[in-house]
C-alpha cells in the first residue's frame, strides 16, 4: 500500500516519533510511506534521515490542503493516516474527495469537530493510543462502544545501538559530559518543556530528595515550544529554590536510549497526559519508569511490578517516593526487569505495525 502520513508540526515530540516508528515499521512490511509536514524543522531532518519521502510543501502555507490533495493524487496515496487536529483537518480534505480511506490518530484530548468527521465518514477511522482516550472519542461523538479501537503506543528504541550497551558504560559516560561525581543518582525527565510535562513539579520536588539524597541530579531532556517562556520559568524557579548546581537543562537530544539506560529513575510526572510514548520506550528500555497515574499509564503501568505510580500534582508524594525508590535501587533494578519484560510482549512494535495494517486493510473493502 501507498500511505501518506501526514503531520501538522515541525518539531519532534512524541506524536512525531511515533510517526515516524510507524512509518519504519509499516516500510519493513513491505509497504510505502509518504509523510506531509511543516518544513524546515527537526521533523524534516528525522523524515529525510530515515529515508523517507517528504511531500514538496509545507503544511503552514496557503492551500496546503489542495495542494497536497493533487500530489496525493499524482502518488497514487492509497491511505491517508493523520496524526494530531491539525492533521485530522487536513487529511479529509485530501482523503474524502479521492474516496480514499482517512485514519485519524488520537494522541491528545481535543474536542475537534475534525475528529468527529473522520469517525462519521465511511472510510474513516479514528484509533486511540490507550483504552482511556477511546472512550472519551465514543461518549463524545455518541459511537458505539468499540467503534475506536485502541492500539498501544510502541516503540524501536530497544534497537539503538546505546539499547545494548552496559548500563556502567553509559552513566559513566553521562557523569563525564555533566562533570558530576562517581555517587550521583540521576532522575531523567524526557519530553517538552511544559506545564503538561510538569517539570515544574519536579523542581519543587527536589529540595526534601536532596535533604536525604544530597547527590541527587535532575536531568531535563527537551525544548520549550517556541515563543514561550517556559524555560526562563523553570530556571528563575530553580534558582528560587536553590537547587541550580542540581539541575541540567539537556536541551534536545536524541541520545534518549542512552540518557534513559544510564539515568536511575525514569520520570514522567505529568498534570495530564493520554499514554506518552516515552513511558514505553523507558519500560522497552528496562527503566524504573515512575510516572503520574494520569490518562492511559495507569492501563500498562501496576504500580509496584512494571513500573511506579504517583497521583498528580502531589510534590510530597512524588517527593517521598523518589527518595523510597532511590533507597532501593536493587528493587528499581527488578521493576525494570519486569517491565521490559512486559513491553516486549505486549507493547511489541510488529503486533502494533500488524494492528494498523489490518485497519487500512478494512477501510479499503469499505
Amino acid at each position: 500500500m501507498k500511505i501518506l502520513q501526514i503531520v501538522k508540526s515541525r518539531n519532534l515530540a512524541g506524536s512525531e516519533q511515533y510517526m515516524l516508528t510507524l512509518c519504519r515499521l509499516l516500510q519493513r512490511r513491505g509497504h510505502t510511506c509518504y509523510v506531509a509536514i511543516k518544513r524546515g524543522g527537526r521533523l524534516e531532518e528525522a523524515c529525510r534521515e530515515q529515508g523517507l519521502t517528504v511531500a514538496p510543501l509545507s503544511l503552514d502555507k496557503p492551500f496546503a490542503a489542495f495542494r497536497l490533495r493533487k500530489w496525493a493524487q499524482q502518488q497514487g496515496v492509497e491511505i491517508v493516516h493523520c496524526h494530531l487536529t491539525g492533521a485530522a483537518r487536513i487529511g479529509m480534505k485530501v482523503a474524502f474527495p479521492l474516496e480514499i480511506p482517512c485514519v485519524s490518530h488520537l494522541h491528545i484530548y481535543r474536542d475537534d469537530v475534525a475528529y468527529k468527521r473522520v469517525a462519521y465518514y465511511r472510510k474513516g477511522l479514528l484509533i486511540a493510543v490507550a483504552n482511556h482516550i477511546g472512550r472519551y472519542y465514543e461518549e463524545k461523538f455518541t459511537l458505539q462502544r468499540g467503534r475506536v479501537p485502541t492500539v498501544l503506543n510502541a516503540t524501536v528504541a530497544h534497537e539503538q545501538p546505546d539499547a545494548q550497551r552496559s548500563r556502567e558504560e553509559l552513566r559513566a559516560e553521562m557523569l563525564q559530559e555533566l562533570s558530576l561525581p562517581e555517587d550521583s543518582r540521576l532522575l531523567l525527565l524526557v519530553g517538552r518543556l511544559s506545564s503538561g510535562k510538569a517539570q515544574d513539579i519536579l523542581i519543587q520536588a527536589l529540595p526534601p530528595i536532596l535533604a536525604r539524597h544530597p547527590n541527587t541530579h535532575v536531568l531535563l531532556a527537551g525544548v520549550a515550544k517556541a515563543g514561550t517562556n517556559v524555560e526562563q520559568e523553570l530556571r528563575t524557579l530553580v534558582g528560587q529554590l536553590d537547587v541550580k548546581d542540581h539541575v541540567h537543562f539537556l536541551g534536545f537530544r536524541k541520545d534518549l536510549a542512552r540518557l534513559t539506560r544510564a539515568a536511575d529513575l525514569h520520570l514522567v510526572p505529568s498534570r495530564f497526559d493520554v499514554l506518552p510514548l516515552v513511558v514505553v520506550e523507558g519500560m522497552m528500555l528496562g527503566a524504573g519508569v515512575l510516572a503520574s497515574s494520569v490518562g492511559g499509564i495507569p492501563e500498562i503501568i501496576e504500580d509496584g511490578k512494571t513500573g511506579f505510580l504517583v497521583p498528580p500534582e502531589d510534590v510530597g508524594a512524588l517527593a517521598a517516593r523518589i527518595n523510597a525508590l532511590l533507597d532501593e535501587p536493587e528493587r528499581v533494578r527488578q521493576v525494570g526487569e519486569q517491565a521490559q519484560a512486559y513491553a516486549q510482549s505486549e507493547l511489541s512494535p510488529d503486533a502494533m505495525a500488524a494492528k494498523v495494517e489490518k485497519y487500512y486493510e478494512c477501510l479499503q473493502r469499505a
